[in-house]
């Protein structure tokens, strides 16, 4: 037998943000080109992830803190909003 117990198995986790503050080219974006509220967009967060195939492109998501503690619904990383049904009101 060539047991190899040293070397596991599973796949390499990415390493994954937690929510942080809207970039700020995206929110002065959203308030002077789109026309959103500013109080509405600086009250945002962002969650981001790395591409695992180019290392040099994010991914990210943008979420209303608000609603999703009006749904109960936890938002610790990109991935958690994949089960969530969102749409802006704003």
């Amino acid at each position: 037998m060539d047991w190899k117990f040293w070397k596991k198995n599973t796949p390499i986790h990415e390493k994954l943000s937690k929510p942080k503050d809207i970039p700020e080219q995206i929110g002065m974006h959203l308030v002077a080109k789109m026309g959103k509220s500013p109080d509405w967009v600086w009250s945002l967060k962002a969650v981001v992830r790395i591409r695992t195939e180019r290392k040099d492109i994010l991914d990210f998501r943008i979420f209303d803190p608000k609603k999703s503690a009006a749904a109960k619904i936890l938002i610790k990383d990109f991935y958690s909003l994949d089960n969530g049904v969102w749409s802006s009101d704003e």
